[in-house]
């Protein structure tokens, strides 16, 4: 998972700057243990991704997200600060660009 944090922390957001959010390919994340073996469940793929930076899986892996909190893969604390920075992102750019709706259509 070092290349994984490398490419979406280190260079990503570290040394390019990216303010964004990072979602994985859907699918990807269960490639870590079904696939590539990387990892023995579920919940220790979504604990490596996250760990490396993903923000939001395109996926169908959240009970992950549960079990890898429950077995102290992540803490609670963690995907609290996903949820704020990514409702952040999305609010931010929001509210910043010009209403998606004519009047006529609201």
């Amino acid at each position: 998972m070092i290349v994984l944090k490398r490419m979406m922390k280190d260079i990503l957001v570290d040394e390019w700057g990216f303010d964004g959010i990072v979602v994985s390919d859907c699918g990807a994340v269960d490639n870590f243990y079904k696939t590539f073996k990387w990892v023995g469940t579920p919940a220790e793929a979504i604990a490596a991704a996250v760990k490396a930076g993903m923000d939001v899986e395109c996926g169908w892996n959240y009970k992950g997200y549960v079990d890898a909190v429950r077995t102290g893969l992540l803490e609670e604390k963690e995907l609290e600060e996903i949820f704020i920075r990514t409702y952040g992102k999305i609010e931010r750019k929001t509210s910043s660009t010009e209403n998606y709706y004519s009047p006529e259509e609201k």
